[in-house]
């Protein structure tokens, strides 16, 4: 169980250090957006406000491709995990 918990924890750890360096640079963001995807994220970058968050996921963010969560992850130990 215990090897379990420290799995899926890894996992999320993993997820959320990709999530983060990839949101902290405009560049980062561009390299990983495709085709259509790219003018989406270009103008996420323009969104300031909640009104302008709410126009952009009314009419921009449902024409996104929803990319899956990433199944492997490089083996982290337990100090990793909690450093």
């Amino acid at each position: 169980m215990q090897l379990y918990v420290a799995y899926v924890s890894s996992s999320i750890k993993n997820f959320i250090e990709q999530v983060d360096r990839v949101s902290k640079s405009r560049p980062e963001v561009m390299k990983f957006a495709k085709g259509l995807d790219r003018n989406a994220f270009d103008a996420l970058y323009l969104v300031k406000t909640t009104e302008d968050f709410d126009h952009w996921l009314k009419h921009v963010g449902p024409y996104m491709d929803s990319e899956p969560v990433q199944e492997y992850v490089e083996p982290n130990t337990l100090e990793d995990l909690f450093a």
